[in-house]
């Protein structure tokens, strides 16, 4: 059963994602026990001002962690002109 505080925090967290420009249409959001974890492909939708996409990712994810639904973010997730190493 799904715990409604859980699908409120993943509503949130897209709609932070928007608000900064960032494209998680390939992504998978989940949210269990406050862990949210963003898992795939993510990347800037056109027209989006930033340019650093591990700069921005650190940002949201403070942003999130404010949300007291959403005690950690955790990302597996891989991006355009990401370095290898």
């Amino acid at each position: 059963m799904r715990n409604e505080d859980d699908v409120r925090g993943v509503k949130h967290a897209r709609a932070v994602f928007g608000k900064h420009g960032v494209d998680i249409s390939r992504a998978d959001v989940r949210l269990a026990k406050g862990i949210l974890t963003v898992r795939g492909m993510v990347g800037f939708v056109r027209g989006s001002a930033a340019t650093n996409m591990k700069a921005e990712l650190e940002i949201i994810g403070k942003n999130l962690r404010s949300n007291p639904s959403i005690k950690n973010v955790v990302y597996e997730v891989s991006y355009p002109g990401q370095g290898m190493g």
